[in-house]
């Protein structure tokens, strides 16, 4: 029973998170003023630890570094970058890590906070695969995860070497699959959750790259999977992949139907 409670409170911080991410990409200001969103801040502020991370204590560093992250990121888009942010902030730059899921996370949230990371780029670099992607660690086969997570972090330090750069892309439009989606490694099923994350990234490198034509593949995989309750989801929705197609969607297309779905199911959820 103490591990189911744990699983729940993560999730719902996860959840929360993701949700209030979606803000910054909404086409209106009306879902930010919203008691959702106070009454979520005042649930992460109320969960955050003494030391600054958010998760149960026996998951530090690992779980509760994705965590932590995942709510600085919320944070930093919400403007709220105030004690809970800069307490979080010096948890994480002095919490040592070394699977590449957790420098990934690490090295986004610290530039995005301005903090130097050029330690934590350069060991990143020197393990890239020689197919352009990054494994799960040194050694490791590359992966569409955690490639696609360099690539955000890279761009969050502002990494200009196009040469990095153009592999990593190359690497993941070569793991596109013939519906559109991307699953977790080259020739895996798609699934929702790859593909939204692949072109969070995708996105952000669009203006310097051609690829218009693998993110509207990817759009309309996405959309193919909009579930009747209008969230998103293999099966069954989920809040966590409902609130990342919803971000790729508004940022992508002009499809109010679809957005009002998904922004229905996550404020009913």
């Amino acid at each position: 029973m103490v591990v189911l409670a744990k699983d729940k409170m993560r999730k719902l911080i996860l959840d929360i998170s993701f949700i209030f991410l979606i803000i910054s990409f909404s086409a209106s200001h009306t879902i930010a003023q919203s008691p959702s969103i106070t009454n979520g801040l005042a649930y992460l502020q109320s969960t955050q630890s003494s030391q600054g991370y958010w998760g149960d204590v026996s998951e530090v560093p690992y779980n509760s570094l994705i965590d932590t992250c995942t709510v600085v990121e919320t944070l930093k888009y919400l403007n709220e970058t105030g004690t809970a942010y800069n307490s979080a902030i010096q948890w994480i730059n002095t919490t040592q890590v070394s699977n590449n899921d957790y420098l990934l996370a690490k090295m986004f949230v610290l530039a995005q906070a301005g903090v130097d990371v050029t330690a934590i780029r350069d060991y990143l670099l020197s393990i890239k695969s020689s197919d352009g992607g990054w494994g799960s660690a040194e050694g490791f086969t590359s992966d569409i995860k955690r490639t696609s997570l360099a690539l955000q972090a890279l761009k969050a330090a502002n990494y200009t070497d196009q040469s990095v750069i153009s592999s990593a892309l190359g690497y993941l439009l070569s793991t596109q699959n013939p519906d559109g989606g991307f699953g977790f490694y080259a020739g895996d099923d798609s699934n929702v959750y790859m593909t939204a994350m692949v072109l969070n990234t995708l996105l952000q490198y669009k203006p310097s790259y051609n690829l218009q034509a693998s993110i509207n593949n990817g759009v309309n995989y996405l959309l193919s999977k909009q579930n009747p309750d209008g969230g998103f989801g293999a099966g069954s929705s989920t809040v966590y992949e409902t609130a990342l197609v919803y971000q790729i969607l508004v940022r992508t297309i002009y499809d109010p139907i679809a957005w009002a779905k998904a922004e229905s199911y996550l404020l009913t959820t």
